[in-house]
Order: structure tokens, then sequence, then C-alpha cells
């Protein structure tokens, strides 16, 4: 009989953890990353900083100028 529980014990040690990789391995696989967050998430601080110092997109481009041949 203890033939038989140490038979056992050493199986499921081996056999549980790689099954417990196997499957997360597989679900992460599945997973399909969401580029949305939640309504309730904001921007951290840093962020806001970032887009406040942000020049508008009229500051950034240059005006046009005409060039007569």
């Amino acid at each position: 009989m203890d033939f038989v529980h140490s038979t056992w014990f050493w199986l499921l040690l081996i056999v549980g953890p790689a099954f417990t990789v196997l499957t997360t391995l597989i679900r992460l696989a599945r997973r399909e990353t969401s580029s949305a967050f939640s309504a309730s998430t904001s921007p951290q601080a840093w962020a806001r900083q970032q887009q406040q110092a942000k020049p508008s997109s009229s500051e950034t481009v240059p005006p046009a100028t005409r060039h007569r041949s």
C-alpha cells in the first residue's frame, strides 16, 4: 500500500505543475489584447501633464510658403 501512495504522490507532484503551466500558456495564447480601457480608468498625472504641454497642431506645422519660378 505504501508503494501505491508514493507513486501517486510523485505522479501528482510532477504532472500537477506541468498541467498548470500548460493550461496557463493555452489561455494566454487565446486571450485577446484589449486596447480599450474601462470608463472608470483615468490617465495618470504624468500623462495629463504631457498632454497639456503638447503644442497644438497649428503651432507645430510651419506656414506654407509659395515659391515663384
